[in-house]
């Protein structure tokens, strides 16, 4: 049995008789995060129930603790069920994401509920995006901490991390960094498959 997530194999080892391995998402080689920033934050998101939750609690929270000079793109189903703000702008859909994570300076994910790897904050993180977000957020990284996740469920942290990714770039850097170098240890598509081509050459696939 093949997991995505630590969780996942915890989870499946304690029930099953099967061997239980761990393959993580995998990602291409780096990109280069650029400094030309027309956005301050990414928030990348379906409509689904927790998503919405989070964004409820995100717009009317924490949003109304940050200066109005912060540009903030919202993407995906969530925008449904977001109000319109004149520094927020809401695109239904993408094609490239690639793009969009290039052209901000971190992102949110803002989730109290909901089970899984969230791919949004693995794929900001390899852009070398920090990401704020709420504790379930988190769910499924294979390390917790030093991973550039900035992680709390308090809505005056929240903002106040925020606040110090936009205003500090040494604070910044140092975040950013982490997501690379977590990524680059977790996600690299070559390490990736070299363990799937072992794991297939080991039982004569």
């Amino acid at each position: 049995v093949m997991v995505i997530s630590t969780e996942e194999k915890y989870l499946f080892s304690q029930f099953i008789d099967k061997e239980v391995v761990l393959v993580t998402h995998a990602l291409n080689n780096f990109i280069q995060h650029t400094s030309n920033n027309n956005f301050d934050i990414i928030y990348v998101a379906s409509n689904n129930p927790h998503n919405i939750a989070g964004a409820k609690w995100f717009f009317e929270k924490v949003y109304p603790q940050l200066p109005k000079t912060i540009k903030i793109h919202v993407i995906g189903g969530v925008i449904d069920s977001i109000n319109d703000y004149p520094n927020v702008e809401k695109t239904p859909f993408i094609e490239n994401l690639s793009d969009c994570y290039l052209n901000a300076k971190i992102a949110i994910c803002p989730m109290f509920s909901g089970t899984g790897v969230k791919i949004k904050v693995i794929e900001a993180l390899y852009h070398g995006l920090p990401v704020v977000c709420n504790e379930k957020a988190i769910d499924g990284l294979n390390n917790k901490t030093r991973n550039g996740c900035l992680v709390t469920n308090d809505l005056y942290e929240f903002a106040d991390i925020i606040n110090q990714l936009i205003n500090n770039f040494e604070y910044f850097n140092e975040i950013s960094i982490q997501a690379k170098e977590y990524c680059k240890t977790n996600y690299n598509k070559s390490l990736v498959y070299n363990k799937l081509d072992s794991i297939f050459k080991e039982r004569n696939v």
